[in-house]
This record gives C-alpha cells, structure tokens and sequence, in this order.
C-alpha cells in the first residue's frame, strides 16, 4: 500500500519568503475560487462552478444538492460550504488519464473550513466514488474511526492506495477553523517525496512506494464521499492544483500568499 507515516516536525517560518500569486508559477492546471462565482445572491446555491484555470465545469444540476454560496466567508473572500449529506459537484466532461489534471507528480493547496464528521470524506476524487474508490488522488480531511487512524488527513493516490499513501493526525484546531492545506508528491523514479502541510507545519514528510494508476475515464467528484461513506463537511473557499512538485521557494510562496489573503496565522 505505500503507507508513510512520520514525525512531526516544526513550524516553517517565512523569513524572508515573498508572496506569490498561485498563477504565477507554473505547472498550474486546476484552478477553482470562489470569489470566481458570479451571478449568486448570497446564501444562493449555484449550479456551475468554473475553474479559473483548466476549463473545468463543475456542475450540479439536482437543486437540493449543490453548495451555498457566502460571499464574504473568510477575510472579505468568498466561499461554498457544503452539508456532508448530499452536496457535491461533478465536472461536466470526463478526466481521462491524458487530461487528468492529477498525476504521479502533483502539488494541491486547499483553503478549507472543516467540520467535524463521524465519517470518511474526501474533498475530491477522480472516479465515481460508487466503484470503490477507483484510480483517483484522495484528500480526506478529516476521517473518523477505522484504519489508519482516527481523526486524520491522509493524501491518498489510486485505486484503493494502491499508489501509495501520506497520512497524520489532523491539528487541535482543525475543525470549525479555516486553514491552508497542502500536500505534494514526486514519482517514484524521482524519489517518491511527499508531505503534508497545513498552516505552514509539516506534519508528516516521507517516501511513495507506488505511481498512482491513471487507466480510465471517469469525471472529477468535489467534494465526495469514500466507498459508502458521508460526503465531505465544510467550507471551501480556493483550490490549487499543479501538475509538477512546486519548489520549496514556490511552495511557501504561494502558502504565505494564500495565508496572507484569508487571515490564516
């Protein structure tokens, strides 16, 4: 399974770091903002979310399960938040494992408010959670009882971990407060280095033992659910993809951006 566990470490101060735009740096190939969302009165529930990179639509055509919007969430920025029942959004075009915007080499940032839930939950998957979880990348944030641990945020990449897993225990101040998360992974030819980060604290750094398994078409599901579990509760407010391992300079630039914009210490 490519389980990595590991110490947690110290918090990374900025020093002398300067912000960066998250489109500033390259490699950027899924770009979701709430602020992006127009044409919703507040409280509203709109039926498509667009990418501002990527070309993604993300769509929900059942009106009793699509996210409400505030447009003013966290520091004057927008977010969506979603109930952990039935609210959830599915790109209108199929991710095959040519346009996948996920890969062996990846770096996410996620501006998220959790809530608390006595269930698996996934902030995204690449496949129809029905199957399984499929050959997807997994962020849960949190899960709840069960294996590997409870409470915890693991990044998580094909079919049922079969490429690999980074896993920790989520921070005292999880739940209820909003955070950058972010999380990467290299390849296994390149080392297989991945971490998990929130708020600017590595809490877990290790090695992947396997490449995630990109083999089907199947559509992007935001947030979603694992294998018959809850969907996942909480706040959304941007979300960064890359398709290539950010450098440490990169990284804390675009965190000390993101931190910065939404009042995140």
């Amino acid at each position: 399974m490519g389980t990595l566990t590991g110490a947690v470490v110290s918090a990374i101060t900025p020093g002398s770091v300067t912000p960066i735009a998250p489109d500033a740096v390259t490699g950027l190939n899924l770009w979701l903002l709430a602020d992006s969302i127009v044409g919703t009165e507040e409280g509203g529930h709109p039926t498509d979310w667009y990418a501002d990179v990527g070309g993604w639509d993300f769509n929900q055509g059942d009106s009793s399960k699509r996210g409400q919007f505030n447009g003013s969430a966290v520091n004057g920025h927008a977010a969506m938040t979603f109930d952990g029942v039935d609210d959830y959004y599915r790109t209108t075009a199929a991710a095959t494992s040519g346009t996948t915007p996920f890969g062996n080499a990846t770096t996410q940032f996620w501006v998220i408010k959790p809530t608390y839930s006595a269930n698996h939950g996934a902030l995204y998957t690449w496949a129809d959670p029905a199957d399984g979880s499929g050959n997807h990348t997994l962020v849960y944030a949190p899960v709840r009882g069960g294996s590997p641990t409870t409470d915890s945020i693991f990044f998580d990449s094909g079919g049922d971990s079969t490429g690999g897993r980074i896993l920790c225990t989520v921070p005292a101040d999880w739940n209820d407060n909003w955070h950058v998360l972010e999380v990467y992974r290299n390849p296994v030819a390149s080392g297989g280095a991945g971490e998990i980060v929130v708020d600017g604290v590595s809490l877990v750094s290790g090695t992947f033992t396997d490449d995630l398994e990109a083999t089907f078409t199947e559509y992007i599901y935001m947030p979603t659910y694992h294998s018959g579990f809850a969907l996942w509760p909480g706040s959304l407010a941007e979300w960064c993809n890359y398709s290539r391992v950010l450098t440490s300079t990169e990284r804390a630039g675009v965190r000390l951006g993101l931190m910065n914009k939404y009042g995140i210490t």
